[in-house]
Parts: structure tokens; C-alpha cells; sequence
């Protein structure tokens, strides 16, 4: 049910509808597979035409945690309409719940040090920041992460605490093949 979820998603971003139909169709068939029984509900609301409201998509992702609770994915998507909805630590809690259920999932600590810094909290978002790259060294969005963080805690009146975030900064663009990829001012 993970590549039929994959397969779904990618057909849910193309808006290839026949197919995500097709995908849905064949995971409600698979009523003893407790990951697609988890999944459809929330799938069906993503690739509805229709929009939906967060609260659904809330209520869809608490019910397929309760049948499958240690699914890092739906944590991270509660996570994402939490955010939306700017319930922020219950986004927080989410994320940090998927973060320790996928423990090598960047994803999550880098939502999290992005919250942090957007509500001024550049310590604890420096902190998931690292945790992110130590997940992805080579992944520009971490390093990007680590950057921006670093810029909300150095003091510029300090020269070499400058000099260690230009420093930085001077590494990720030279690391980041494709500079247009890479989102600096978001």
C-alpha cells in the first residue's frame, strides 16, 4: 500500500484523476491492510475536487492514527493542517511525534525550527535546524534551515560571528547545484 500511496500522491500533484481514482479504488479493496485503511479516508479528502476543510482532514489523520498510531507521515500531515489552521503547538506536537517515529526524517525538524524562528524562538529553531541536516547533510532546504536560524541568533556587531554565518552562507551556494531550487527568502 506504500507505492499505491506514492503512485496516489504523485497522481494527486498532476491532477491525473482517473488514476487517483483507479489507486483509491484498489486500497479500499484491501480491507485487512491496516496502512491503506489508514490512508484512503485522508486521500480521498486530499484529491477531492471539491476543497476541503482543514477539520476534516484533522478528523480524517486522528482516525487513521488510531489505527495506525506510529505512521510518521500522517503525524507530519496533522502537523501541516495544524499549521494552517495556526494551532502551533499542536503542529509542534505532531511534527515532534512524527520526528521520533521516523527518527531519520528531516522533514519534521525542519518545520519545527521554521515555526520557531517565525515566533522568535531562534535558539530552539538553530537546534532543529541542526537536527534536520544531521538527518540531510547534502539537502540545501536543511542547510538553507541551519543558515537562517544561525542569522536569528548571531549578534552582527560580533565580526566572527559574521563572518561564520557568511561563511555558511558561501558553502550552500556553492553547494546547491541549482540555485533557482533553493528558496533563500522564504
Amino acid at each position: 500500500s506504500d507505492v499505491c500511496s506514492s503512485d496516489l500522491q504523485s497522481g494527486i500533484e498532476t491532477q491525473a484523476n482517473g488514476k487517483v481514482k483507479e489507486i483509491l479504488d484498489e486500497l479500499d479493496t484491501r480491507k485487512k491492510d491496516r496502512v491503506a485503511l489508514a490512508w484512503t479516508p485522508i486521500l480521498r479528502i486530499l484529491s477531492s475536487a471539491d476543497s476541503f476543510k482543514n477539520v476534516d482532514l484533522v478528523s480524517a489523520c486522528k482516525s487513521a492514527l488510531a489505527r495506525d498510531p506510529a505512521n510518521a507521515p500522517i503525524h507530519f500531515l496533522l502537523g501541516e493542517t495544524y499549521n494552517s489552521q495556526e494551532e502551533i503547538a499542536l503542529a509542534m506536537a505532531s511534527w515532534r511525534t512524527a520526528s521520533q517515529q521516523a527518527p531519520s526524517w528531516a522533514l519534521p525538524y525542519l518545520r519545527m525550527s521554521a515555526t520557531y524562528l517565525n515566533t522568535g524562538q531562534g535558539s530552539l529553531a538553530l537546534r532543529n535546524a541542526y537536527e534536520g541536516i544531521a538527518r540531510a547533510p547534502t539537502n540545501p532546504e536543511a542547510a538553507v534551515a541551519v543558515l537562517k536560524a544561525m542569522a536569528a541568533t548571531t549578534d552582527f556587531r560580533d565580526d566572527k560571528q559574521t563572518e561564520r554565518v557568511l561563511n555558511l552562507a558561501t558553502q550552500i551556494l556553492q553547494a546547491v547545484p541549482d540555485r533557482k531550487s533553493t528558496r533563500l527568502n522564504s
